[in-house]
């Protein structure tokens, strides 16, 4: 790799990960603080090969920094794309932006996309990160389960606790034999030291 006044290091990557190519690059910079940037793409990875039931292939491009300059806190940011996907034989997209300053982490956009089924959430997980879930058929996540699910709720982290909420309705659930006409479910872990830890369900039609 190429060196720039002993202030700049340049590392091109290149692999094979899950019977697909990696290929990326790192760059180390310290003329003015410290700064690690790179890239990444992926393409033609195969799930399966971690998990035989997801059977598919991934494509994706990744993109992230991390500054320190003196005193101040590090910083960075880190974006990442889903491109062209599929999943048990359906299309796949998503995408990932967000950022950091010191220990809070905001995200921008967390989301991931099929025929059936769209997940998102967004916000700063010092505060509150939102999460809605919309998935008309749970097989296409859960290889050997039925049904459709709904769901939105918030979580958060303070002080290295976590806390939050969670509310969702499914219908026509199924896997291992078991069937469940509907089902609604609430969920909560409170904050501090005592938190506590309440879960609400009701079921109809097993």
């Amino acid at each position: 790799f190429p060196v720039d006044q002993q202030e700049q290091i340049r590392i091109q990557l290149a692999g094979n990960l899950l019977a697909g190519t990696l290929r990326g690059k790192l760059t180390f910079d310290w003329r003015e603080g410290i700064r690690v940037g790179g890239a990444l793409g992926g393409r033609n990875l195969d799930p399966a090969k971690i998990a035989p039931d997801w059977k598919g292939v991934v494509n994706f491009d990744l993109t992230g920094e991390v500054v320190k300059v003196g005193n101040a806190h590090p910083r960075g940011t880190v974006n990442a794309t889903l491109l062209e996907c599929r999943l048990h034989g359906r299309a796949l997209t998503g995408a990932l932006r967000c950022s950091f300053v010191g220990d809070r982490l905001y995200f921008e956009r967390l989301a991931l996309h099929g025929k059936g089924f769209d997940i998102r959430a967004a916000g700063e997980l010092a505060e509150r990160l939102s999460v809605t879930a919309s998935i008309g058929d749970l097989s296409l996540l859960v290889p050997d389960a039925a049904g459709e699910v709904r769901a939105e709720g918030w979580v958060r982290r303070r002080a290295g606790r976590f806390s939050g909420e969670l509310r969702g309705r499914g219908r026509e659930l199924a896997t291992e034999g078991i069937r469940i006409g509907g089902a609604d479910m609430a969920a909560r872990l409170g904050e501090g030291r005592d938190e506590t830890f309440r879960i609400a369900a009701t079921l109809r039609t097993i």
